[in-house]
């Protein structure tokens, strides 16, 4: 079953932002994509850690 998208409000320095964007420009994806892409990889490496 796949997780249901739902929106989250992110306050983040104004540098944090700026190279978000600069590195999604650079893969041609959404700051968006990128944002769940570096929080998921986080996530599984935090559970392999625990595991």
């Amino acid at each position: 079953m796949k997780d249901e998208i739902v929106p989250l409000v992110l306050r983040v320095p104004e540098s944090l932002r700026d190279w978000l964007r600069k590195k999604a420009e650079a893969d041609t994806r959404s700051m968006n994509f990128l944002t769940n892409r570096l929080l998921r990889e986080a996530m599984e490496a935090d559970q392999e850690k625990a595991a």
